[in-house]
């Protein structure tokens, strides 16, 4: 199993009142910058992005995508963001998913605009996506936000079926408990922020 080490990121983000744990305030306007922080993710394996709320969680995993001016990502990632509705471009369902089947292996219509469905059906219509774009590093921003027990159950599925076909997966999520279901079907490194 080889590893894809990500190399430290500086990401940046409008600054708050105080500084998180760990930034350290910059001089160039209102933003922050991450000191740089070594990801190691290996395929079949889940990296949880571990802090506080305003620790840089987010801002990391959005920097490994490559996005808010950080440079493009040596390992191929696709990222599911903490709030799904923020990640709806297209008109229908299938649209969103790449395919009509996609949606109707969710129970689905693939013509339903994918912001009239409910917060449960977003997120794991979003998992589905993020993980059926096939790339080798999956990023998870709070994926267990807007689930409900059956929803968890089908998110959990989700995430033991991308690792099983080899993806890496890097998360974040304040729930221990989410984290710990995670453990019971892959190997879960913690990394502080």
């Amino acid at each position: 199993m080889s590893a894809f080490p990500l190399p430290g990121r500086a990401p940046t983000r409008p600054q708050s009142s105080s500084p998180p744990v760990g930034a350290r305030r910059g001089r160039k306007g209102q933003r922050f910058v991450l000191d740089p922080v070594r990801v190691v993710a290996c395929p079949g394996a889940v990296v949880w992005l571990r802090g506080e709320n305003g620790s840089g969680k987010t801002s990391l995993l959005r920097a490994l995508a490559g996005l808010d001016g950080a440079p493009a990502p040596a390992v191929p990632a696709a990222l599911a963001l903490q709030r799904a509705a923020d990640q709806v471009a297209e008109t229908t369902l299938a649209d969103f998913l790449g395919s009509a089947e996609a949606a109707r292996e969710l129970g689905l219509d693939p013509e339903e605009h994918p912001l009239d469905l409910s917060a449960r059906d977003l997120r794991l219509a979003q998992l589905a996506q993020a993980f059926g774009q096939g790339r080798p590093l999956v990023l998870l921003d709070e994926p267990d936000v807007g689930l409900d027990a059956p929803g968890r159950a089908a998110a959990h599925e989700r995430i033991a079926q991308g690792l099983r076909g080899g993806a890496a997966v890097v998360l974040t999520c304040h729930d221990e408990a989410f984290v710990a279901e995670v453990g019971r079907y892959a190997d879960v490194v913690t990394l502080g922020l």
